[in-house]
């Protein structure tokens, strides 16, 4: 997987799965809020149509990070191993 902190900043969003039991899947996320100038790690809550924000930095490199350290930490809940090795980042 490639990241630029470029493509985030121009609107584009970052999946790291969707995640959770059927009545409370939600979708993981890392975009970048303009308002607050950071990047968010965030969960779409399908069914409540809702967000929470699990993490925020205004550095690419950590927020991707986090996010991989967390969408691992699910993946290894349901497969047993982390899918996030390989990721690269360009600021």
């Amino acid at each position: 997987m490639k990241i630029s902190a470029s493509s985030v900043k121009t609107g584009g969003e970052v999946d790291f799965g969707n995640w959770g039991l059927h009545w409370n899947r939600f979708r993981l996320s890392l975009r970048w809020n303009k308002e607050k100038q950071q990047y968010e790690v965030y969960r779409f809550f399908f069914r409540g149509k809702r967000e929470v924000i699990v993490a925020k930095d205004q550095n690419i490199t950590e927020i991707v990070k986090k996010a991989c350290d967390l969408a691992n930490k699910l993946a290894r809940e349901v497969y047993g191993e982390d899918i996030y090795h390989d990721i690269a980042i360009e600021k």
